[in-house]
C-alpha cells in the first residue's frame, strides 16, 4: 500500500511539473516578445507572431505596419503582468494556451492636429469606450490600462511559442487561422 501512495505522488508530481514546464516556456518566450516590443525590434516581434497570420497579411507588411505606426505615434507598453496562463490544449500536433495579461499603454500622436482640444476629447472618449473610464489624457499623451487575451501557439514547424491576440471583434480572423476544434477546447467563443 505504501508503494501505491509513493507511485501516486510521483505521477501527480510529474503532472504538476509538466504544467509548470509549459507555463515557464510561455512566460520566458513572452518576456522576449515584450523586450522586442519595448525596443521596437519589429523583425524580432514578427519572428514571435503566429505564422498562420502570415497567410492573411505578409510578414513584410506586418513589419512595415509596425514601422509606420512609429512614424505617426509615440507609444509605450509598460507594467506588463501575466494574470494567468490557461490549460494546455493540443490539437493536430499543435499546442495552444490562453494567456490573460495586462499593461499600461501610453500613446501620443506626433501630428499636432491631434492635439486640438476637440480632437483630443473625441479620441479620449473613443479610448474610454474601448479601455474603460480609467483611460486619461495628460499633456497630449493618452494613458490606458489594457486587459488583454492572447494565444500562445507552439507548432511542430516553429518549435517555439508564438503569439496571436484574441479580440472578440476580430473573431473572423481567429476562425481563419485557428481550427474550430482548438477554439472550442480553449473555450473561446467566436461568432459563426
Amino acid at each position: 500500500m505504501k508503494s501505491y501512495w509513493i507511485g501516486l505522488l510521483l505521477v501527480l508530481a510529474a503532472c504538476g511539473t509538466s504544467q509548470s514546464a509549459y507555463q515557464k516556456e510561455v512566460r520566458d518566450r513572452l518576456d522576449l516578445y515584450w523586450v522586442a516590443n519595448q525596443e521596437k525590434d519589429y523583425v524580432a516581434m514578427a519572428d514571435m507572431i503566429y505564422p498562420g497570420l502570415y497567410d492573411i497579411v505578409t510578414r513584410e507588411d506586418m513589419i512595415a505596419a509596425f514601422a509606420q505606426l512609429e512614424e505617426d505615434v509615440q507609444y509605450s507598453m509598460d507594467s506588463m503582468v501575466i494574470d494567468s496562463i490557461g490549460p494546455l490544449v493540443t490539437y493536430d500536433n499543435t499546442r495552444y494556451v490562453s494567456v490573460f495579461y495586462r499593461f499600461t499603454m501610453s500613446m501620443r500622436f506626433l501630428d499636432d492636429t491631434y492635439h486640438e482640444p476637440q480632437v483630443e476629447q473625441s479620441i479620449l472618449e473613443s479610448f474610454q469606450r474601448q479601455y474603460g473610464p480609467a483611460a486619461t489624457v495628460d499633456n497630449h499623451t493618452f494613458i490606458m490600462p489594457v486587459t488583454a487575451h492572447m494565444l500562445a501557439i507552439h507548432t511542430p514547424v516553429t518549435q517555439a511559442w508564438t503569439f496571436m491576440e484574441v479580440k472578440q471583434d476580430q473573431s473572423y480572423l481567429l476562425r481563419q487561422v485557428i481550427p474550430d476544434e482548438a477554439l472550442q477546447a480553449l473555450q473561446i467563443n467566436v461568432e459563426q
